[in-house]
């Protein structure tokens, strides 16, 4: 099984005229199920989900570190909460960024490449409420039909979705997606 989070879809780097699914639901989980999980504070308010991919680093998507006319969102304004299964709630350790990389193609609209990289001011601590995500290794295939699941604060129903800005849900989900 391989594993996904928030914003993400397999089709996550396909331009949006090829992404036409749309992952909303799921059901509550403690963060022990999905302890790569991040939670993202802007301005001190929950903001956006992301993913531990390395001690220093998180994954999250493009349109959480972009103003609504594209420019980047400086760095010094977010903080990490990492161990924690509802963003209301403090998690086991906190991070500032230091950096933000967005992908080079990046579009707000159309939302293409919608993908970005946050460098930690410090380490993860990891615990068993804090681990990176499980990578595929490089070259491994997907295979058409296999189910994978996905995490995340999202959205909890279909038409949340049409609210761009609108809060999401600050317990952590889980949906089984084939």
């Amino acid at each position: 099984m391989r594993v996904f989070f928030c914003d993400f879809r397999a089709s996550s780097f396909i331009p949006s005229s090829r992404n036409v699914n749309l992952i909303v639901g799921g059901r509550l989980i403690p963060i022990t199920e999905a302890p790569f999980q991040a939670a993202i504070y802007l301005g001190g308010l929950f903001h956006c989900g992301g993913v531990v991919i390395a001690p220093r680093w998180v994954l999250t998507a493009g349109h959480c570190v972009v103003y609504d006319d594209g420019g980047v969102i400086e760095a010094n304004h977010y903080a990490v909460q990492f161990g924690t299964d509802n963003a209301n709630v403090h998690g086991e350790m906190e991070a500032s960024v230091e950096a933000l990389f967005l992908h080079p193609e990046f579009t707000l609209r159309p939302l293409d490449y919608d993908a970005a990289l946050m460098k930690l001011s410090v380490l993860v601590q990891f615990s068993d409420r804090v681990r990176c995500i499980p990578m595929a290794l490089s070259g491994t295939p997907a295979v058409a039909g296999e189910i994978v699941f996905v995490t995340g604060y999202g959205r909890n129903r279909p038409e949340d979705i049409l609210s761009y800005r609108g809060r999401p849900s600050t317990a952590c989900h889980r949906i089984d997606y084939r």
